[in-house]
Parts: structure tokens; sequence; C-alpha cells
């Protein structure tokens, strides 16, 4: 019996000494694969494949064989022709750094200029050009150029401020970015070193020029990042970025040229780190300075921008004053109207719970080109219901009234605990969250995603109203929403929001029998490794919150502040450890130690 377990063990090792590695090579030849599969999909595909080139003097244009846009190719091509000299002008750029012809490959569809963009960077692409210049056919070419005239009339630049700020403002000359500096409240907006801050954590997205079309982009997809940057592409330069770090960063290059002229634009785009860069190329003689100039400049001009209403209207409607900024897009003209500028009317005439207003909105849009998608979300409210509480209206379908007079009591609910539980201030009696419901998961992102967001505080929620875990998801929004609105910032730690919620959910002696019957159970979690969706549920929850009633209860509501305000993306970006010992002085470990302590009896 004991040589026959010996051969079982001697057999289990052999297999583990063999399996294992052969198994990690397995998944190895799988990513491999999966990255030579994308650029090589058609061993002998190669980028002009399927394509017709339109050669001018400067242009070389490859546009899908049954493309529409073949017939419109000498405009096309004149508009190329004709931004380029007038880049070359504005940005001081001499015709002979730009190499020639630039192949531009137009894209009817996302999925085409991914497609082209793997092939061209797969290990077999044989097409071999200095200047590629990729665009969709429904939008302006102008950035993207423009990013090419700078990349080889300027050099290189590894700022994303620079390339991200130059890009929008390139892409939108007639727009002005400092109408946002104007038009958002100081409590809102980031300043020069929180921008720059944003930028050193990678939170400042690149452009797809910068990453796949500029001389100094890979050569080949060679990651998995690379993989899911691509995988991920969505826009071109039709439409403004969603983050306001972008926007801010082209704030500052508009600042820089406006003030201090192109040449000193230039001096700053170079290689090195951005804060040296406008340090040492602007004339300020600190970034305090620099930020301090740039935030009074962009306020006073962009009072007088035709874009400082609508970001006015923004702001009012992330601070949760729907009125007030129904007010102000009320007395706009009809003539200023655009499907951006309807979008924004209608969904604060429903934030207001004003439905004739929202019906004006309506009778606006039926005179405009509107997307599909918009029209859509516009028609989900529809003869829709309305439920007022304190603090909160509900929108969304009228079947789903119950659910959302529900919702709204849950919503008053939550935000009464938090408060106590906080010691929070009451919010100012104007202040309204918007809570809209939604029958499909479709609209509900499109109207997430029209809403204003800060500084990730959010002041509306856009539900499906189907989704069995609403009510949770109710509690979480509003609890860090609360939270957020009193302290300014929005925690990035989840074990932070997430402990927060359930400590206002349950009561203080629920919430200490459940954790005592979880180490009755064996099921207590080590505190120092928890993470929010590796363990059950319930052990997740429970243990969160009793990591937050500790410091709330040991360390006090200020430590709390502090540690949800330090661990915000804009500002110290600390860990919830980094930020536990610097406020508190104790780590995870020594937190668990005291709740165990008390949980047992002990405490």
């Amino acid at each position: 019996m004991g040589e026959q377990v010996r051969r079982r063990d001697q057999l289990f090792r052999i297999v583990k000494i063999i399996a294992l590695p052969l198994i990690a090579s397995c998944i190895g030849i799988g990513i491999a694969f999966s990255l030579m599969y994308v650029g090589s999909e058609h061993l002998y595909e190669d980028a002009t494949t399927g394509r017709r080139a339109y050669q001018t003097e400067r242009f070389r244009l490859w546009i899908e064989d049954a493309s529409p846009a073949w017939m419109e190719k000498e405009a096309r091509a004149d508009e190329l022709e004709r931004l380029l000299d007038e880049l070359l002008a504005e940005y001081a750029v001499d015709e002979a750094a730009i190499p020639v012809p630039i192949d531009v490959f137009l894209h009817e569809t996302v999925d085409s200029f991914r497609h082209n963009i793997s092939v061209r960077k797969g290990a077999n692409s044989r097409f071999i050009t200095p200047a590629p210049l990729d665009l969709l056919l429904d939008e302006s070419p102008r950035g993207r150029l423009g990013e090419l005239v700078l990349t080889f009339g300027w050099g290189r630049t590894v700022s994303r401020v620079f390339q991200v700020g130059m890009s929008l403002v390139m892409s939108h000359p007639d727009y002005s970015f400092h109408a946002i500096i104007a038009g958002l409240s100081d409590d809102q907006l980031l300043d020069l070193d929180q921008v720059l801050l944003m930028e050193s954590r990678g939170r400042l997205p690149s452009t797809i020029y910068h990453s796949y079309d500029s001389p100094h982009a890979s050569a080949m997809l060679g990651s998995l990042t690379d993989l899911r940057t691509l995988m991920g592409l969505e826009e071109g330069h039709s439409t403004l970025p969603d983050d306001l770090a972008s926007l801010e960063a082209a704030s500052i290059c508009q600042f820089v040229v406006e003030t201090l002229g192109v040449a000193v634009m230039r001096d700053c785009w170079d290689r090195g780190d951005t804060a040296e860069l406008l340090r040492t190329r602007t004339g300020y003689e600190d970034l305090g300075e620099l930020g301090r100039a740039w935030m009074e400049y962009a306020k006073a001009r962009g009072v007088s921008a035709p874009q400082y209403e609508i970001w006015r209207v923004r702001s009012d409607l992330a601070a949760g004053r729907p009125d007030s900024a129904l007010a102000t897009l009320a007395a706009q003209s009809e003539g200023d109207s655009d499907a951006e500028s309807v979008l924004v009317y209608a969904l604060t005439a429903l934030a207001a719970g004003d439905l004739a207003a929202f019906d004006d909105a309506r009778a606006l849009a039926a005179r405009l080109d509107m997307s599909e998608e918009g029209t859509q979300w516009l028609d989900a409210f529809v003869g829709a219901v309305v439920v007022r509480g304190e603090g909160y209206v509900g929108i969304g379908p009228a079947l789903f009234a119950s659910e959302i007079e529900d919702a709204v009591r849950l919503a008053e609910a939550t935000r009464v605990r938090t408060t106590d539980v906080f010691g929070l201030p009451v919010p100012e009696p104007r202040f309204v969250h918007a809570l809209f419901f939604y029958e499909d998961r479709a609209r509900a992102t499109f109207g997430a995603a029209l809403a204003p967001v800060f500084k990730n505080i959010r002041t509306q929620g856009h539900y499906y109203a189907l989704n069995p875990e609403l009510p949770s998801a109710i509690e979480e929004d509003t609890a860090n929403a609360a939270l957020a609105s009193a302290y300014g910032e929005m925690s990035y730690s989840q074990l932070l929001r997430v402990g927060a919620t359930h400590l206002t959910r349950e009561s203080e002696a629920d919430l200490l029998e459940y954790g005592a019957q979880l180490v009755r159970d064996a099921r207590w979690h080590p505190l120092h490794s928890l993470q929010i969706g590796s363990v059950a549920e319930d052990v997740g929850l429970t243990e969160a919150a009793l990591l937050v009633r500790h410091v709330v209860k040991h360390c006090g509501v200020d430590s709390f502040e502090k540690m949800w305000v330090t661990t915000a993306a804009t500002t110290q970006f600390y860990s919830l450890d980094s930020a536990l010992r610097s406020i508190c002085g104790m780590s995870r470990r020594d937190v668990e130690t005291l709740i165990l302590e008390e949980l047992l009896g002990g405490g």
C-alpha cells in the first residue's frame, strides 16, 4: 500500500512538472496567435487590398472599392490640399518637412478603420509609407492632418497635454475651449497641477494619430494593450471628448498660442516632462504663476465665447441645479439650436421635471438632423411620468410608475442615512438629483453619456428599469453622490465606496452580528488582501463596511473625509492602504486585528 502511495505521489509530481509549463506555454501560444491573427488574418492581404488610389500633388487617397466616396475623390483631395496649406501657414511649418505623398486611408466604418490598421501593423504587412493618415468619411480631416504637420514640422513630443490639446484645437478651430473654464465653477474645474497629475497617471488618452499613424508609433501591434486600444476605437474628431482633463489641455494650448505665440508653443513641443517644458519655455517663474495666468485669461475670454452658455448649463446641471440650467437654455434663441444643445435642453427639462419644456425640445429636434440614437432617446420619454421627492426627481415611462416611486423614496432614505452616519451637511434646498429610467439598456447608456460629470461627481442616474439589482444600484449611487457632493471629490477606492454604502444600508448591530458569523463560519477573508469582486458578495460588503465603520468610529468622520478625498483620481490618488497609514497611522492588518477583537467580544 505504501509503495502505491509513493508511486502515485511520484506520478502527480511528474504531471505537475510537465503539465503546468505545458499549460502556460499553451496560454502564451494562444496570446501570440491572437496578436498574429489581428495583424495577418489574411496572410497575403495588404493594406491597399480592396481599395482604389487617387493621387494629387501631395496626397494619395486610398478609398474602398465599393465606397461612394470615390465619386467625391476630387473634392476630398481639394479639401486636404487646402487644409494642408492652411495648417502649414498657421503653425509656421516649412512644406519641405512634410513627406509626400501623404497616404490617406478613408474608412466608411470604425470596423474598417480597425481592420486596416491591424493589417498595416501586422507581421506580414508589405505596405510601407512614411506618412499614413487614417480618417473616417464623416469626420473633419483637419485635426489629424494637423497632428501630422506638427509631428513632421515641429518634431517629437511625448507630452500628452500638448498632443491631446493641440489635436483638439486643430480639430475645432472655431471653438473656444476657454468657455469651459469660464462656464464651470471653480470646484468643478481641474487646476494646472491636477491636469499635469492626470497626465502623469496616464489618464489623458493618446490620440489616434499618435497611437497608430505617427512615425514614432509602434511599427506593429505588439501587445495586448495595443489590441485593447484598437478594439476600443470608436470616435474620430467629430465630437469633443467627455474627459475634462483633455478639454482643459486644449485651453492650455490655446492660452500659450494666443498670449505667447506659435513660436513658444513650438518651443514647448519637445521631448521631456510637460511641467518642466512649461516652466522653462513659457517665461513664467513657476507653474503656480502660469496656472493662475491661464485661469484668469481663460475666464475673461471664455465669457464672450458662443460656447459659454452651454457650459454654464452643464455646470448647473452637474451641480444639481436643473431649474437654473433650464432658465439659461430657455433664454437662448431657437436659431442657436443644434443637435447637441437640443439634447442638453431635453435632458435639463427632464431633470427639472418640466415635461412642457421637454416637449419644446422635441419640437426643436424635429426640425434638426438628429442622430438615430438621439431620436430614440427622446422618444423614450414621450408620455413620461415624473415623481418628485425631497431632493430627487424620477422620470421614466408610465408603465414603471410604481418602480420610479419606490426608487425615489429609496434614494431619499439612503441620503438621510448617509447624512446621519457621516455627519454631512444637509444639501441646499435647490439641489436635485435626477433619476432616469428606461425600458432598455442602450438608451440608458446613451442618457448616461449625455449627463455632465466633473471630477466623477454625478447628480444624475440613468437606469435600466428592469434590472433586478436596481435597488442596490440606487443605494450605492445615492450614498456615493451624497459623500462626493459634500466632500467635493469622488473616491477612486472601491472598498471605501462600497463600504460606505453598505454601512448606511445595515444597522450597526446587524453588521457586527454578520461579521461575527463570517468568523464563526470560517468565511472571513483577510482584510489586507480584500478586493470587491474577488470574494463572495456578502463577505466583501460586510468587511468593507466594517473597515469604513472602524475609520469613522475610531479615527473620526474628519479622517474618513480625508481618506475619501486623498483617494480621488484628481487629488493625491493615494491607494486605500497609503491613505489609511497617512491619516490614521494604521495598516489594514492593524484595523483587522481590532475589528476581529470586537467581533469576538474582546473589544
